[in-house]
């Protein structure tokens, strides 16, 4: 293996309950499948691609649902509880695979401000040896265009990789396929056993 590639959420930032599902439960028994039309929609999807401002996409939704604060004021409640999901066993793990083993890289979708929160809450600078993001690459997992990008900017980093020795962790079954189909090794994510057993053979 000569690089590995390790998505966010369900991977290394987890919760019970998404922070979506929580905030809509003081707003009526139709908002949680209002902010789901967002969450699952087309606007979510071009933010996530670099093409819109979350802040702007997500807005006509939180009025649909009576939200009467700001935008910045619903991100950073947002921010707030994701971060109490924030495996640092893990990313101390891969911090530590990283500098003496195997050069490991970020791989996720995420729109351009959540690019940023992540960066540092996570404090992927250190952890890792580059992020990709997919607001980055106007291309989302599962597309193929992401992992072909993906390998091209390891490769301009680290020298010829072939596919399958580069190793993807992900938690969603669609990015596994793909990944596993452009020729990645892959590790699909259900639990944090699952990514703890992994991580330490690799440190073995």
């Amino acid at each position: 293996m000569k690089a590995i590639l390790f998505d966010i959420d369900g991977v290394l930032l987890r919760h019970d309950t998404w922070f979506i599902e929580e905030f809509c439960k003081g707003y009526g028994e139709e908002a949680f499948s209002v902010m789901l039309e967002y969450c699952n929609g087309d606007e979510i999807a071009k933010c996530d691609k670099g093409y819109a401002d979350s802040y702007s996409e997500i807005l006509p939704f939180l009025k649909r649902i009576g939200y009467k604060g700001t935008v910045e004021e619903f991100f950073e409640l947002k921010n707030e509880f994701e971060s109490r999901g924030i495996d640092y066993f893990a990313l101390n793990k891969i911090k530590q695979i990283n500098n003496e083993k195997i050069k490991c890289f970020i791989g996720s979708n995420q729109d351009k401000r959540r690019k940023q929160f992540l960066i540092k809450a996570l404090k992927l600078d250190e952890v890792v040896t580059e992020s990709y993001f997919s607001c980055d690459f106007n291309y989302m997992k599962p597309e193929k265009e992401y992992w072909e990008i993906a390998h091209w900017k390891m490769e301009k980093y680290l020298g010829k990789i072939e596919p399958y020795n580069i190793l993807f962790f992900d938690d969603r079954v669609e990015n596994i396929h793909s990944a596993s189909d452009y020729g990645f090794s892959v590790v699909h994510v259900k639990n944090k056993d699952d990514l703890y057993i992994r991580l330490n053979e690799i440190m073995s």
